[in-house]
Formats: structure tokens, sequence, C-alpha cells
């Protein structure tokens, strides 16, 4: 039988925090707002988007992210593919929302980081800019969340 020393009381507080930080990491909890906006999202959102001939940064920085996120790879980080994405009755969308969280890894996470930096992703700035491209944002945020 083990005693309870310091070292082990330690250890097992150490365990007790990590299961607890990992249940609180729910992708159902991280995601459920940023779902239920994407629900909300119909097909004039994202055509409005898939008009631009040239679009802002900010619509480009957050589509790019919520590629990486679907397992894009830098290749296919273009206009001309965000764009028929949004074209096709909103399959960006469909993809975010029937996302497989099993999916994220830290290469994602990784490719992901420059992206998270930039004024863009946030949800409130991505908002001026559209109601498609703030919920685009709001999921993406909700991926790196659950991956960190």
């Amino acid at each position: 039988m083990a005693t309870l020393t310091q070292e082990n009381l330690s250890a097992i507080g150490a365990v007790a925090g990590e299961a607890m930080a990992s249940a609180a990491k729910d992708w159902d909890t991280c995601s459920s707002a940023a779902n239920e906006a994407l629900g909300n999202v119909n097909m004039k959102d994202t055509s409005e988007l898939a008009a631009y001939r040239t679009p802002p940064k900010a619509v480009c920085d957050v589509l790019f992210a919520a590629m990486i996120c679907l397992g894009y790879p830098d290749s296919e980080l273009t206009w001309a593919k965000a764009k028929k994405m949004l074209g096709r009755t909103s399959s960006l969308i469909e993809q975010m929302l029937t996302f497989d969280p099993k999916t994220i890894d830290q290469t994602m996470i990784k490719r992901l980081k420059p992206y998270m930096k930039l004024e863009a992703l946030d949800p409130e700035v991505a908002g001026a800019v559209s109601k498609a491209v703030k919920t685009v944002a709001m999921w993406v945020q909700a991926v790196n969340y659950y991956g960190s």
C-alpha cells in the first residue's frame, strides 16, 4: 500500500487537475455558441462574401483560418478556393457544422497560430465585415481553444 507523501499527493492532484481541464474542454461546450451562430448563416450571407472579386484582407484571413481547421493544405488557401466553397450551398458552413474535433492536432494548431494573432479573428472585428465572417471567426476561435 502506497503511503500518502507530499510527493504522492502532488502527483494525484496533478492528475486530477488534468482530468478536470480535459473535461472542461468538451467540444460541444466550446463550439455551442459558434455552431448556433453558424446555423443562422444563410445563403444570402455567404453569397455576399462570394461576390467579392477582391475581398477585404479580413475576409481572407478568417476563411483561410477556417480552411486550415478543416484540413486544407496551404496550397489551397486561395480566394478562388474559398469563393468556390462559399458559392456551393454554403459548403464551408456545412463542413464547419459537421466538423469532427478528433481531427484537431498540434500540426493544425501550429498552422493556425499566426492567424490567431490577427485582429480579423476577433469576432467583434470580423462582425464589422459581415455576419458570416463573424460566425466563422467564432468557430475558428472554438477550434483553437479546444485544441490548445
